[in-house]
């Protein structure tokens, strides 16, 4: 006995280590890959038995656990009755997972001996919980891919001194920031959290906060927000960062969380082009389609192709992609396979830059003019959020876009020795422009196309619609609220490169 409970304080340190510098996203997906059932049930019945081994001249050291299965997340039966066992209660360390009868439990099972055995760090659940954040994938290894779809919104508002949501603020007026921590685990986590804020690329602090707080489980939410008065101008980073623990059957985790940043821009009152959207402003020029990912570009079955270095892309393909076809590729700079070649497409025949560029590439979007007359954009300027929390951004350009009234234009990303300009998932693009002596501002939220097919993102006026199908859009008579999404932190790694 003296062996085992040495060996149980021997496993429960190495987790508390293994938790103390990692995101508890990895952690918790080491859990899942060992285990080789995960489910969630409701204990209908207990009883304390012999181990599985069948020695009876042993004390009753093993209770059998009779389940009523909710949810399988690995491994799942068409059943819904399951046995399985776990230790007996208080001969052990206390943090071995033990139940009662109704208690609602997620389970980490490993097979021995043909029996399953409740695996450390099983534990309780409220209720109320869903469990589905326990398992940190997008897709459940039994489960269909999902559709793209917008992703959530980023924690961070900017509120400037008239209480207008803004991604700028002018220098020596009051900014207000506020933050959503959010805990989408199942249990209690409790975390310090640190917020920053820095300029000169990140290397001077000018902000400095820490607080502890102790946010609920399941989706609980705890607001925070700081006042702060940029001195000078240009643009400050902002970061929240977080170091968290959570309890789970008993024995505590310790883990620090991805840093969340964004960004605003401090500016001179006579600053131009500020990217001040007050609330309730109609753009008169909005996005209303956005292509990501362009079908692929096809050669004819009877034309001769090949799949290695030294030709031309007009004469290299792969059949590895689409089984039967021959897909155009080429052989970038720094790549090691042929890469796949998109369909240089278009939503108009009418670039946004009029003689400047042309509107087909393989990753575009459309903007439309919703005023009754033509319009004369002037400063028209793209720009697309990247990981780090600053722009990728084209302009502004000088040359006056003209729109005839209802009509829409296409302004095009060209890439540059690669397939395509910008990765395709979760991407937000951002446009603003002069009008009639007034700075506007349009936003898209954040879209995903990872299907390399002829369905675009469009817009109908109230949501935004993944179809190949053309989508009408309003007329627009009454006010349009303006599209607000805020950029979201992601940690995802990948170049932006945007020609202009």
């Amino acid at each position: 006995m003296k062996t085992l409970y040495l060996l149980i304080i021997a496993i429960l340190l190495s987790s508390i280590i293994g938790f103390g510098l990692a995101y508890a996203e990895q952690p918790l997906l080491d859990f899942y890959n060992a285990s080789d059932r995960v489910l969630v049930g409701t204990i209908i019945s207990s009883s304390q038995v012999h181990t599985i081994t069948g020695d009876k001249t042993q004390y009753p050291n093993q209770t059998r656990y009779d389940i009523h299965v909710e949810q399988y997340y690995k491994d799942p039966q068409d059943f819904k009755l399951v046995t399985v066992y776990g230790y007996a209660k208080g001969i052990y360390l206390s943090q071995d997972p033990t139940f009662d009868v109704g208690d609602r439990v997620f389970l980490y099972l490993i097979k021995k001996n043909g029996f399953y055995q409740i695996q450390s760090p099983s534990f309780k659940l409220d209720n109320n919980c869903d469990a589905r954040p326990m398992v940190p994938l997008s897709v459940l290894p039994f489960e269909s891919p999902a559709i793209s779809s917008p992703a959530s919104k980023s924690p961070f508002d900017f509120i400037d001194s008239n209480g207008n949501k803004s991604l700028s603020s002018k220098v020596r007026e009051k900014i207000h920031i506020n933050f959503i921590a959010t805990n989408y685990l199942p249990m209690v986590k409790y975390t310090t959290l640190n917020f920053q804020i820095k300029t000169d690329n990140d290397t001077k602090s000018v902000f400095n906060y820490t607080k502890q707080i102790m946010l609920p489980a399941c989706n609980g939410n705890v607001p925070l927000s700081w006042d702060f008065v940029p001195e000078d101008m240009g643009s400050y980073s902002v970061f929240a960062n977080m170091s968290s623990s959570i309890n789970m059957g008993g024995a505590i985790f310790l883990f620090t969380e991805p840093t969340v940043k964004s960004s605003f821009d401090a500016f001179a009152p006579s600053y131009q082009n500020s990217l001040i959207i007050p609330d309730g402003s109609n753009p008169p020029v909005i996005i209303t389609q956005v292509e990501l990912s362009s079908p692929f570009a096809l050669f004819p079955d009877n034309q001769t192709c090949y799949d290695k270095p030294g030709f031309t892309s007009t004469s290299t393909c792969t059949t590895d992609i689409i089984p039967g076809h021959k897909v155009q590729c080429a052989y970038f700079i720094g790549s090691s396979s042929c890469e796949p070649i998109h369909q240089y497409t278009s939503g108009t025949n009418h670039n946004c830059l009029d003689s400047q560029n042309i509107s087909n590439a393989p990753q575009w979007f459309d903007v439309y003019n919703t005023l009754n007359k033509t319009v004369q954009l002037q400063y028209f300027t793209v720009r697309v959020p990247t990981p780090n929390g600053s722009y990728s951004e084209a302009g502004p350009y000088y040359t006056i876009s003209h729109i005839g009234p209802h009509e829409k234009c296409t302004y095009g990303f060209h890439p540059v020795d690669e397939p395509i300009s910008l990765d395709p998932t979760n991407k937000t693009i951002l446009i603003s422009y002069d009008y009639d002596g007034k700075h506007y501002a349009a936003y898209t939220p954040l879209l995903s196309d990872v299907y390399n097919d002829t369905r675009t993102w469009q817009y109908d006026g109230s949501q935004w619609i993944f179809t190949d199908s053309v989508v009408s859009i309003p007329e627009f008579p009454f006010a349009i609220p303006v599209l607000l999404v805020s950029i979201t932190s992601l940690v995802v790694f990948y170049r932006i490169k945007i020609k202009k």
